[in-house]
């Protein structure tokens, strides 16, 4: 490290995994802050640590620390104001359906949350109870075959 000795390192924040941190910690480098990464290594060979360690630690020299911990919040406030589309669930249910026709334990959990998108149908958009019936009717032939099989084996 080319800046000031590490006894003059303030922590500015402390991040999951190395890739989030090293995003950040390059964005500091970008603003001129110089920065330095504590247990990127422990943790890269090491993801179970991760916890235990406390995550990756970014230090700054003291005198930009405050800045640096302004732009992160900064940042932060960025990301939160993305507005992100709106979940189409009627679509989400059908892809989980059509999946468990191939996998048939799926259904287990694809056929009661198809039944359960039934409560909202006098919201639903025509497409989205088209979507939502093909749902059912995929989830229930993928449960039937479950039911099939678990019988067949048992027998």
């Amino acid at each position: 490290m080319a800046g000031p000795p590490f006894e003059d390192m303030v922590e500015v924040g402390r991040y999951p995994s190395v890739v989030e941190a090293s995003i950040i910690s390059n964005r500091l480098d970008s603003e001129g802050i110089s920065t330095f990464l504590a247990d990127t290594e422990m943790i890269g060979v090491n993801l179970h640590m991760q916890q235990a360690l406390g995550g990756v630690k970014i230090f700054t020299p003291q005198q930009e620390a405050e800045f640096a911990k302004q732009l992160i919040a900064d940042w932060q406030e960025d990301v939160n104001q993305i507005e992100r589309p709106p979940e189409d669930t009627s679509q989400r249910i059908l892809r989980v359906a059509s999946a468990s026709v191939f996998m048939f334990p799926l259904s287990v959990y694809s056929l009661p949350l198809s039944l359960k998108h039934l409560k909202n149908w006098a919201q639903l958009s025509p497409e989205d109870r088209r979507k939502t019936t093909k749902a059912i009717t995929r989830s229930s032939c993928a449960f039937a075959l479950l039911l099939l099989v678990v019988f067949l084996i048992v027998k």
